[in-house]
């Protein structure tokens, strides 16, 4: 469907990951927690996937790369917390609201000695398929009727522009557009064994894209200086579609049923 070749690479080494991190975590009643760490983590001959002129997608290793960022978690009961507070509001019993949010670099190192790596159209960039950000949000709702169960979940889901492809040969790297991703799960539990699911996707009707920016062919990225990269390509904004497909309304029905 997107004509491109998929060719595989019997010279792939395996890549080797040293993560370090620091967390804190702080531990509320009514198991609700608050969270925030850093992190890092270097790789070794990480693999990424490339696409040349012809649409040739293949993997290969670059020489190194790292990835630095900070998160920030929590799982809040509102009902649970306003209730300490001498505050009881029936409505708000069940609801649980989370979400994690974090904040990333990474640059990947590229072999200059190897011909194919040489090729990599970018002097720097980040690492493929490595967001800026990422924001997970859910709001849930619980309540118990006699022998029935109801669960109610808005889930939210975006992750920043990232690179999925990086181009070779004065082909531009390919990146994603932000998706937001704002789905629904609706639960009806029954009898203790009996469950009956409906799932609804994409309620912002959003397209998924895949986009390259302009940039002035006649110079490869990788012989200019990171000065020089700046100054030539850090102010072009214009993107061109190269891939779009419209995401529609799902839905999805289940039942199912323990023995």
């Amino acid at each position: 469907v997107s004509g491109r070749t998929i060719l595989g690479n019997a010279d792939l080494q395996k890549t080797e990951v040293t993560h370090y991190d620091a967390r804190a975590d702080l531990y509320l009643p009514f198991q609700q927690t608050i969270s925030a760490s850093v992190f890092y983590k270097d790789f070794s001959r990480p693999v990424e996937t490339t696409i040349d002129i012809d649409k040739v997608e293949t993997n290969q290793n670059a020489l190194g790369a790292y990835v630095k960022g900070i998160e920030f978690e929590a799982v809040i009961n509102p009902g649970r917390l306003l209730e300490g507070l001498n505050l009881n509001l029936p409505w708000l019993q069940g609801l649980q609201i989370s979400g994690n949010f974090a904040l990333m670099q990474s640059e990947v190192r590229l072999m200059k000695d190897t011909t194919r790596i040489l090729d990599n159209t970018s002097y720097q960039r980040p690492m493929v398929g490595q967001a800026p950000y990422l924001i997970n949000l859910s709001l849930t709702h619980e309540i118990e009727i006699k022998s029935f169960t109801f669960l109610n979940a808005l889930l939210f889901n975006q992750a920043g522009e990232r690179i999925r492809y990086a181009g070779i040969a004065k082909v531009p790297d390919i990146t994603e557009k932000p998706f937001g991703s704002l789905e629904s799960l609706h639960r009806l539990t029954f009898w203790k064994r009996n469950e009956l699911n409906v799932r609804v996707k994409n309620w912002l009707l959003q397209s998924k894209e895949l986009r390259v920016k302009e940039f002035n062919d006649k110079i490869p990225y990788h012989s200019l200086t990171p000065e020089q990269y700046k100054a030539a390509f850090g102010n072009v904004n214009r993107y061109q579609t190269v891939e779009r497909s419209q995401e529609g309304l799902s839905v999805e029905i289940s039942y199912s049923r323990q023995l």
